[in-house]
């Protein structure tokens, strides 16, 4: 009868433990989840940054070829 007892605990902390195994699962797939939505958002605004900086570069272009027609008497 002991020996009932004995494996009936281990099949219950076992249980427990799956289960606690289960909510930790979830948990890392959530942040996973989570990690994977913020990459694509920096991937985004990375895009964004590059194409700025290059419209930043061209209109700084045009404003050096416009500026560079103005002759200053010294």
């Amino acid at each position: 009868m002991g020996e009932i007892v004995r494996v009936s605990a281990m099949a219950g902390q076992i249980s427990l433990s799956s289960r606690e195994q289960d909510r930790g699962i979830v948990a890392i797939h959530q942040s996973m989840g989570q990690l994977d939505d913020m990459t694509q958002r920096n991937a985004s605004l990375a895009e964004e940054s590059t194409a700025t900086a290059e419209s930043l570069r061209l209109q700084a272009e045009q404003l050096t070829r416009a500026v560079a027609s103005f002759r200053l008497e010294a």
